[in-house]
């Protein structure tokens, strides 16, 4: 059984909303980077085709402990829970086309979600981001209806970047252990400032720093997912470099490049690595964007 989950922080809120370039680039070849292999302690297989995005680890109200997941096909969204006395988690299931479908922006025209990513503040709002047309969609799952759309502003740079957004005219905060509590309290509180944004159905933010690779990060790098591990360190997900990367120093507004220090290498049977969840600084939760029957959620920890 997957071990005790340790609280991870949110990394979405009105002024630190990061989000990555799925592009691919060439750059320096692996340089001063610690390395070791992953090993797979459990899998399984989720029904829920083309796995891309995971949640932190949430107690839900009802007092259920697990994470939320989504797929780029169809509109739904799982809720997977972990029992210590099953073999096997436990997954709720729910479709949300129809509310979606009902938003001011609607659906994409070709019929598939495009959900790359989830995070949930609250145990009551989901924020949903929509790559092809660059939207968050914040559904309200206390009360069962839609809330408010983000757009972000599109970034010319196609190569892979971590970016905060925020409302036009903000100033970067970057992240850092040393800001990492005071934004989880911001956007797990009732007062947070995105319910005061607009009193429209969408909200429109702006890209406020934007940090590209360092050259001595890896060739071929792109970027799946990011998270944190419990210690407050952002960690990357690559599906093309089939690896976590541990990023240094977190990302301050001063500096413009963020640093790999770490990689733990994925085994090769987990095919396209896209949805991450950091247990500790050695265990990690990867989901995989497979359409096919094999298993999609491994349990990773790295080899001494």
């Amino acid at each position: 059984m997957i071990p005790e989950f340790k609280k991870i922080s949110l990394l979405i809120s009105i002024t630190l909303l990061l989000a990555s370039c799925r592009s691919r680039f060439s750059d320096a070849d692996l340089t001063g980077i610690a390395q070791t292999n992953g090993d797979i302690i459990e899998s399984f297989t989720l029904d829920l085709k083309e796995v891309s995005g995971f949640s932190s680890v949430i107690t839900s109200n009802d007092g259920k402990k697990g994470f939320y997941v989504v797929g780029d096909r169809k509109f739904e969204i799982k809720f997977i829970e972990f029992d210590a006395s099953s073999a096997d988690p436990k997954a709720e299931q729910k479709s949300y086309k129809k509310m979606i479908q009902d938003s001011p922006k609607g659906i994409n025209s070709d019929e598939t979600s495009q959900w790359e990513a989830i995070q949930v503040l609250g145990r009551q709002f989901l924020f949903i981001a929509e790559e092809n047309r660059q939207l968050i969609h914040i559904v309200d799952i206390k009360r069962g209806r839609y809330f408010k759309s983000i757009i972000l502003k599109k970034n010319s740079d196609s190569k892979p970047a971590l970016i905060e957004f925020g409302p036009p005219g903000s100033t970067a905060e970057g992240f850092t252990k040393t800001n990492r509590a005071e934004v989880s309290d911001t956007v797990q509180s009732a007062n947070n400032p995105i319910f005061g944004l607009s009193k429209s159905n969408t909200i429109e933010l702006e890209p406020l720093k934007i940090w590209m690779s360092h050259e001595s990060n890896p060739k071929g790098l792109d970027i799946s997912e990011i998270t944190t591990v419990p210690n407050g360190d952002l960690v990357v997900l690559s599906d093309q470099l089939q690896g976590i990367f541990h990023v240094e120093k977190g990302l301050k507004p001063s500096e413009n490049t963020y640093r790999f220090i770490s990689r733990l290498d994925l085994p090769k049977k987990i095919k396209k690595p896209e949805g991450l969840i950091a247990i500790s600084e050695s265990d990690y939760i990867v989901g995989s964007d497979t359409t096919d029957n094999d298993p999609n959620i491994y349990h990773i920890r790295s080899l001494p």
